[in-house]
């Protein structure tokens, strides 16, 4: 928990994806009704397909977050990595005083 709070991209990408996670719900639940239930004429749930459909959102949105997540990571170990090899070849003693 401490992480995340430290990581505010980590943070704000969570709370979006748990904000699109309600958006999606509620108009996936919305939809499904729409096509499903008005055509037939009738008032029936279908708990199981909202659970699959809520489950299946979920999981996008997390590994969405977690590829974002690895990508950033990456990115900065990349730079971090670049910069010391253009140190070590530009200087090999090191940077000038004077830079």
């Amino acid at each position: 928990m401490k992480y995340i709070r430290k990581n505010k991209i980590l943070f704000s990408l969570l709370l979006t994806a748990v904000l699109g996670l309600m958006v999606f719900s509620i108009g996936g639940e919305y939809l499904h009704n729409a096509i499903h239930h008005h055509e037939q004429g009738t008032e029936q749930t279908c708990p199981y397909f909202h659970f699959l459909v809520q489950a299946f959102i979920a999981i996008v949105i997390i590994l969405t977050t977690l590829k974002l997540q690895l990508q950033i990571r990456f990115a900065s170990f990349y730079n971090f990595i670049y910069s010391q090899i253009f140190r070590i070849t530009v200087h090999p003693r090191g940077p000038p005083l004077f830079a």
